[in-house]
């Protein structure tokens, strides 16, 4: 009778390489030690049958696999943890395309009503409302220089919004907000350093 210690050895490595995992980290998610995970992959003790069918599942294979000797799998599927950069970067991309679509849309909407006359400041408005969700969507990915930048041209972008919405008032003092702002954005992001 043909040994299947050293093929199931074998195919545990692989399929944790294939994963991209390192042993400790297998060894959490199964909430074994490493050292278990590296004797089970030089075929120096087998895990029992409960773990055997607890790691096929992990990899998606079946246990006839798992014994087939050079036994491919497919390259998995790339799943995104939710607290993933990529995932969150992903969904930070996805919120500032529909500030955009929104934008879109109203501008051909307002087009439709009085043709001839496009809401071009559905855009102008759509830019502080991407900083705003891009600052939402982006917590925990963007660093201090990029929170400054956010808010200062979320702050900016605003304020000629309303100048731009008041414009036949000449109201371009409303800038002068600007100023203060800005230092309490400078010195809000200086003072969380502290915490």
């Amino acid at each position: 009778m043909k040994d299947i210690k050293p093929i199931i050895a074998s195919n545990l490595s692989k399929f944790r390489k294939n994963r991209g995992l390192t042993q400790v980290e297998l060894a959490e998610k199964l909430n074994y030690s490493d050292k278990a995970v590296s004797r089970w992959e030089r075929g120096d003790t087998m895990p029992d049958i409960s773990v055997l069918y607890e790691l096929c599942n992990f990899y998606g294979i079946t246990l006839d696999l798992l014994v087939t000797e050079d036994a491919e799998v497919a390259e998995p599927e790339r799943v995104y943890d939710k607290n993933s950069m990529a995932y969150r970067i992903l969904v930070m991309l996805l919120s500032v395309s529909f500030v955009w679509m929104f934008a879109t849309v109203a501008c051909i909407y307002s087009n439709l009503r009085e043709p001839g006359t496009y809401f071009w400041m559905a855009f102008v408005w759509a830019t502080p409302l991407t900083c705003l969700v891009l600052k939402l969507a982006g917590r925990g990915v963007i660093n201090n220089v990029m929170k400054i930048i956010l808010d200062s041209t979320f702050v900016w972008t605003l304020l000629a919004c309303v100048y731009l919405q008041i414009l036949k008032y000449n109201m371009w003092m409303v800038f002068l907000l600007g100023i203060p702002l800005q230092a309490v954005i400078i010195l809000w992001i200086k003072l969380k350093k502290y915490k």
